[in-house]
């Protein structure tokens, strides 16, 4: 399998690399397909609707950057009804670039009064990175991002992204690591060959008062023929 700037392409084996000029279209795609996210309600729980909304979006475009110059963030074609976001293995976040990130989000929000979910937001940032580590996911294709627009769902589109990519990372031998909020999401990837290495509750902020905190389910899946 190979990646390639084609169009129309979903019943053919090569994919389109997502490139600088796509990500605001593409981060459109995503905020849409995560917007009611258990993990963003719970990570922007204060925020108005309209804030919300802006905040995810300022969220994957700032994940898009982290990830777009290593043409491994990919659709079938330019049309992106499915897309998906990956970190190759044996690469590093951009620590700089991520907290650059962080401080221009962390300064709005307390601009905006939303201290407790500045603060909230820094103690997820550091639950995840324990886990991240803990299952060398840095070793892995990290799977950050698989969605599908709104207008393109329960065609089977992301089963069958996630099958050209398994290609690969067979090929590869590499594993692939990802982080679920939902239990829909969680028994999609079991289902396409994923295993669960722990659930853990997201962490809170002393004396908030949120129901139902959500759990993420940290998966991966081991390359065919592996004995990892």
């Amino acid at each position: 399998m190979s990646f390639a700037n084609s169009v129309d392409n979903i019943d053919q084996d090569e994919l389109y690399i997502i490139k600088r000029e796509d990500m605001e279209k593409v981060s459109k795609i995503n905020t849409d397909s995560f917007k009611e996210d258990p993990y963003f309600n719970y990570q922007f729980f204060e925020l108005s609707k309209e804030d919300k909304d802006h905040f995810i979006y300022e969220m994957e475009e700032g994940f898009m950057e982290q990830l777009i110059d290593f043409n491994e963030c990919v659709s079938f074609d330019s049309s992106f009804k499915c897309v998906a976001m990956l970190l190759p293995p044996n690469v590093e976040w951009d620590s700089v670039k991520w907290s650059k990130f962080q401080k221009n989000q962390s300064e709005k929000l307390l601009n905006k009064g939303y201290k407790l979910t500045n603060d909230r937001i820094q103690k997820i940032e550091d639950f995840f990175g324990i886990y991240y580590e803990q299952y060398k996911a840095v070793e892995t294709y990290y799977l950050l991002t698989l969605s599908t627009h709104i207008e393109h769902r329960k065609k089977g589109l992301a089963s069958k992204l996630l099958n050209r990519l398994f290609k690969k990372f067979d090929k590869e031998h590499k594993r692939c690591y990802i982080e679920c909020s939902n239990d829909a999401n969680v028994q999609f990837y079991l289902k396409h060959g994923f295993e669960i290495l722990s659930q853990h509750e997201l962490p809170h902020i002393d004396g908030e008062n949120i129901p139902d905190v959500p759990k993420i389910t940290f998966m991966h899946r081991l390359p065919k023929s592996s004995t990892f």
